[in-house]
């Protein structure tokens, strides 16, 4: 009996170190290791923690925001899910950078204003119309779209690059049929785009890629960063030889 007692004395000792251990753990927002293969490892959930954990497989369902902003500045959601150190950031930023600038060269070399034809012209005069074209962007574009990814495996695993690509999908446009977005910034397609100044709105646009049914509405705030340098010099001097209806007069009481 003495010995039974002793065993159950040792055993409840050591249950109550192990809860100790992960009552620390769990104040720390980390979930209690399995003491074996068999063990159940259900994770208690800690209000007083700033993380939550999710399996793996769940990322794959969730949308993430890679980019922070038009220039393709690292979102600090996408620094955190990836779990990038200091020195991986530098890293994938120093990659991504070297891609944008890059892109730009590329755009502002193939990039040239073409005729537009009469249902990209409408009834509108041929200054209210700038219509670009970037036939042979596809090929070169996707070679330095196939570099950047090249760049960041060099830093990331196979999977935080799959998430980190994924994220970066609102913003680089990959298909070959692309669909302007509102954030959309590049496009590794060949393309062709159609921007008409609405007379009664003086920043509105319409934008058409060569493959598009639909014109999507868009102003010069929402015109990609790439294409800005080609848009800026049409868009001013149309808004200064376009001349707005003035508003009605009322008349006053006598």
């Amino acid at each position: 009996e003495l010995a039974q007692l002793d065993r159950t004395l040792l055993r409840v000792r050591n249950e109550t170190a192990a809860t100790r251990a992960q009552l620390a753990r769990m104040k720390d927002g980390l979930p209690k290791p399995a003491s074996d293969s068999t063990a159940t490892n259900t994770y208690q959930w800690d209000d007083n923690s700033p993380r939550a954990r999710l399996p793996k497989r769940l990322l794959a369902d969730l949308q993430f925001r890679g980019n922070a902003n038009a220039q393709g500045e690292l979102s600090p959601e996408i620094r955190g899910i990836l779990q990038l150190t200091d020195d991986e950031t530098r890293k994938v930023q120093s990659a991504i950078d070297r891609f944008t600038a890059a892109y730009q060269k590329l755009i502002l070399k193939i990039g040239r204003p073409v005729e537009p034809t009469p249902q990209e012209l409408g009834n509108r005069s041929r200054d209210q119309v700038l219509v670009l074209d970037f036939q042979g962007l596809k090929e070169p574009a996707q070679a330095l779209h196939q570099e950047l990814l090249a760049d960041l495996g060099a830093t990331l695993d196979t999977e935080r690059l799959r998430i980190l690509q994924d994220s970066l999908n609102s913003w680089v446009q990959v298909a070959d049929t692309p669909a302007l977005r509102l954030k959309q910034e590049i496009f590794v397609t060949d393309l062709r785009i159609s921007l008409t100044y609405q007379g009664n709105s003086p920043d509105r646009f319409v934008s058409l890629p060569n493959s598009a049914s639909v014109s999507v509405p868009r102003s010069m705030q929402d015109v990609p960063h790439f294409l800005k340098p080609l848009i800026q010099p049409w868009h001013d001097e149309v808004r200064q030889t376009t001349r707005l209806p003035s508003a009605p007069t009322i008349p006053s009481n006598p």
